[in-house]
């Protein structure tokens, strides 16, 4: 079996060599932003991203080793565990009066961000649930993913994590497309959260889950253009745009770029890295990051349009629009084309939980590619029925049967 242009067992290879360049310039502009506080190649920051790197690819190694069936039979058992880790977060959060404790888990060598392996587990668990389903044509078949995906949704956004819940229901959408729902119903939710953007805008001093940030966020996105605006809620956003414009064609050279090594650009190092490159390596560099970001996405939908296995098809397309949303959303948010989220870019951004969610979401892709599954029909997978045991003939019966075979 084929995928495109590349065979099978090329997949995993093209797979790890896509994920280790975008890696490779992640850990790069890390460096390059960690250098305003004096910190020279290796620094404190760089290095824990190299180690964090390099834990991430044995993970990628060792899971698309493995059958991915085990992780079918265990999607719900993962995605249970996921799901309680992001309440045991908010009960802290709660407990303590904490907020900082309310996102991450503080572990002795690296933070685990339960959020970023909440789209992991909630890929696994609607690819096992709509894989043995046939009435996603109807409303009613949609209701149990649709509160699959709001449990943990509704968590993160407690949390609060608007940009990781806001990836969960596009998850939902690519899927439930795919194992069989009608075009309209997609189409009538994509609608939906568009307009309901310039709604929040209006009306979002009255929906209590807001944080009176995120809401700044949006109001500053709709009035981007503003003199006022500019100046106080796109601040941000106005300093990635000036660091993009100002990287030209070539760029301004590696660590050189002006927003950069003056500190004018926040979290320049995770949510705005993107930025970075494009000041540094202009255009040239920032279409060679979109360019592998691309690549990835369309290698996982290869995987889904080529495999015969419908829970492996259901993986790769969950894997392959997460990487997909995620991209568009870090990259447009940088450039004014979406409201700014706390969402990393794959692979790229600093971040543990990120690249070791991610590397296991493609290690996943990767073994649905190279692995030879033989599908079953609905008949096998039916279990079988036992043999109805015939019972013996009566002896006075059989005499009479006999008798009359004689006359």
């Amino acid at each position: 079996m084929k995928t495109g242009l590349f065979s099978n067992r090329m997949i995993r290879w093209h797979l790890a060599t896509i994920s280790l360049c975008l890696c490779g310039i992640g850990i790069l502009f890390v460096h390059s932003t960690m250098r305003l506080d004096g910190e020279a190649f290796p620094g404190k920051v760089a290095w824990s991203q190299i180690i964090k790197a390099c834990i991430a690819f044995g993970g990628f190694i060792v899971v698309s080793r493995i059958n991915y069936r085990f992780f079918e039979r265990k999607s719900y058992t993962l995605y249970g565990l996921v799901l309680f880790g992001l309440c045991v977060l908010l009960c802290l959060k709660f407990l303590r009066g904490d907020s900082s404790a309310s996102r991450w888990f503080r572990l002795a060598l690296f933070d685990v961000q339960p959020s970023e392996l909440m789209k992991l587990g909630l890929i696994l668990c609607l690819a096992r649930y709509l894989r043995y389903r046939q009435d996603q044509g109807g409303l009613k078949g949609l209701l149990m993913p649709c509160l699959l995906t709001a449990a943990p949704m509704g968590l993160v956004i407690l949390q609060p994590d608007l940009g990781t819940a806001l990836v969960l229901p596009c998850i939902l959408l690519a899927m439930v497309f795919v194992a069989g729902a009608p075009w309209k119903y997609v189409i009538a939710v994509i609608a939906l959260a568009a307009l309901s953007i310039p709604a929040v805008g209006v009306f979002g001093d009255r929906i209590p889950l807001l944080k009176p940030y995120q809401l700044s966020r949006i109001t500053g996105w709709l009035n981007q253009d503003e003199p006022s605006v500019r100046l106080r809620e796109a601040y941000q956003l106005d300093q990635s745009k000036v660091a993009i414009g100002s990287g030209g064609l070539t760029g301004r050279g590696y660590a050189r770029g002006n927003q950069n090594v003056l500190g004018n650009l926040p979290a320049r190092h995770t949510d705005f890295i993107f930025s970075v490159v494009a000041e540094e390596w202009g255009f040239l560099g920032a279409a060679l990051l979109i360019l592998l970001l691309t690549g990835l996405v369309l290698l996982c939908f290869s995987v889904a349009m080529n495999t015969e296995d419908p829970y492996g098809k259901l993986l790769a397309v969950g894997v392959g629009a997460s990487f997909a949303v995620q991209s568009y959303q870090n990259i447009g948010m940088t450039m004014g084309l979406t409201p700014i989220t706390g969402l990393p870019l794959p692979f790229v951004s600093y971040g543990g939980s990120s690249l070791v969610s991610s590397y296991a979401a493609l290690a996943l892709v990767a073994r649905v590619a190279t692995q030879r599954v033989r599908v079953l029909s609905s008949q096998e997978l039916e279990p079988a029925a036992s043999p109805v045991p015939v019972p013996a003939a009566e002896p006075h019966r059989a005499k009479r049967l006999v008798a009359l075979w004689r006359d």
